[in-house]
């Protein structure tokens, strides 16, 4: 997406969230899926805390024909973690990456869109992950004036 349209684009963040998101999302619909858990908590940010208090936890999603299930929407970072570190629960290796946050505020999502890249996002990327940040930067220059 980035590569196509450039990083200034005015609709990147919606084209990214729709090739990482939506159409994934859609693809299982078609597949015969009819819900799905998602692990956002109302506190990450003011949209999801309005969701939060619009739909609640378990709701039908008009927009793709399917439950969603949001069973952390009420938890908060900290027991999110109490809970992880007290039942030895396997969790995704980047929440380990903490040389720029502690691992309560590391975020796991798709780093190439807009959101976030003016405070580092690109700059973990080439920290952690040069290889792949060289490979991004081939394919959009533009990435180096975040560096």
């Amino acid at each position: 997406m980035l590569a196509e349209y450039g990083l200034d684009h005015p609709g990147i963040d919606y084209r990214t969230m729709k090739a990482t998101v939506y159409e994934p999302v859609k693809q299982l619909i078609s597949e015969g899926y009819d819900g799905s858990l998602i692990g956002i908590r109302g506190q990450e940010s003011s949209g999801r805390t309005w969701a939060a208090k619009k739909y609640g936890p378990l709701f039908w999603s008009k927009g793709y024909g399917m439950w969603e299930c949001w069973p952390l929407l009420y938890w908060r970072r900290e027991e999110v973690w109490l809970y992880i570190d007290h039942y030895n629960i396997p969790y995704h290796p980047a929440y380990d990456k903490t040389k720029f946050a502690p691992r309560e505020e590391v975020r796991v999502s798709y780093w190439a869109g807009e959101t976030n890249r003016q405070f580092g996002r690109f700059k973990w990327l080439e920290y952690y992950y040069p290889e792949l940040l060289q490979k991004f930067i081939a394919k959009c220059p533009e990435v180096k004036h975040f560096l």
